[in-house]
């Protein structure tokens, strides 16, 4: 699962990060979290006084200057040697520099060429630093992330947990919120990714179909199948109380591919028999039992093939496990909604051929006749 707390501060950033931790560790099925936070090295913020800075003159800008002059130290110089170019550095030696004590000692220069020391003018306090800063969407944030296991609970349920929690975490910390989006636009981005190729790939088919039969309407009586498999899949998974996943999804594409050549069968049988003189009705009729064997043969073997694979529930073969299930429950049903209905669908979409060319040919004469 994963959750990002997004606001200003870093410190209240941190304390409402530790609230969504301390509570994903009272909930079964959730483990290993942790969050996106990291500490830096100690470091010492410099405060200034406002009303005394402006007394001697001076700004952030200049303070700031000075103090880096003498941590960091200032290039004055450049010195050649040989073909090595060395620069010359002017700072404070070590022994100025290393407590607090010896950087509020640090003489500020002001406008009017007097010398104060840093700590009249500003007070020093040692802090630990950030090792960084993440920002979304122009805010700062930080990421909570925890395994879960998902025999006991989902990454789905366990976000809603954190967001029912924390509905009121706006009110308590205002400017401060949630934000699930990380993995829910990944998923969405998986998502429509893959229904863009699914679209794609039945354009595709269609056209390869429409070019067999070189009709616009036979091929959608082939591409009915498709909805048929559905039916078996979404079946299966309810039968053995399961939730549809990524990867069945996959199961479902690589499954039109089985289920279109089923159906193609029976259309383009009909076809031949057609042309070859066979009235419509017995074609049909003769086709679901002469195909009813190379059409079972097909379903079989592919099943036979996928079954071992859906079968697996360890090891990582049970990543691949959903896709499988759904092959098996996909072509199981829809293989006897195909023998049962593509042949109906066949007759159904010749009766509306026929009815149309029907009525453009009174619409024809009509215009004939005026």
């Amino acid at each position: 699962m994963y959750v990002q707390v997004l606001g200003e501060e870093i410190d209240v950033l941190r304390q409402i990060a530790t609230e969504i931790k301390d509570f994903l560790a009272t909930v079964d099925g959730v483990h290993d979290v942790s969050d996106s936070f990291m500490e830096g090295k100690d470091e010492i913020r410099v405060i200034t006084d406002e009303d005394r800075t402006a007394l001697y003159g001076l700004s952030v800008d200049s303070i700031g200057r000075a103090v880096r002059t003498a941590m960091d130290g200032t290039v004055v110089a450049t010195v050649q040697e040989e073909d090595e170019d060395i620069d010359v550095r002017v700072r404070y030696l070590p022994e100025y520099r290393r407590n607090l004590d010896d950087v509020a000692s640090l003489r500020i220069s002001t406008t009017s060429g007097d010398l104060v020391p840093l700590g009249s003018i500003a007070s020093l306090r040692r802090t630990r630093g950030y090792g960084r800063i993440d920002r979304e969407s122009r805010e700062r944030v930080i990421s909570v992330s925890a395994d879960v296991d998902t025999e006991v609970i989902t990454s789905v349920e366990a976000n809603a947990l954190v967001a029912e929690q924390f509905m009121d975490v706006s009110e308590r910390y205002p400017g401060y919120f949630l934000d699930f989006a990380g993995e829910a636009e990944e998923t969405d981005e998986s998502m429509s990714s893959l229904f863009k190729a699914f679209a794609i790939a039945l354009l595709v088919i269609y056209a390869i179909l429409g070019a067999i039969f070189r009709s616009f309407a036979q091929p959608f009586v082939v591409l009915f199948a498709i909805p048929f498999s559905l039916i078996g899949v979404v079946t299966g998974f309810f039968i053995m109380g399961e939730s549809l996943t990524f990867m069945s999804l996959f199961g479902v594409i690589a499954l039109t591919g089985v289920v279109v050549n089923d159906s193609l069968l029976l259309v383009h049988f009909i076809n031949e028999a057609r042309a070859r003189g066979v009235p419509l009705v017995h074609a049909v009729a003769l086709s679901a039992k002469r195909r009813f064997r190379p059409v079972m043969l097909t379903t079989l073997s592919t099943i036979a093939g996928v079954l071992p694979l859906s079968l697996v529930s360890t090891g990582q073969a049970a990543w691949l496990s959903p896709m499988a299930k759904a092959i098996v429950w996909g072509l199981s049903v829809s293989t006897v909604l195909t023998l049962l209905l593509v042949p109906a669908l066949y007759l159904i979409n010749e009766d509306l051929r026929q009815w149309v060319g029907r009525l453009l040919g009174r619409a024809s004469e009509a215009d004939a006749q005026a």
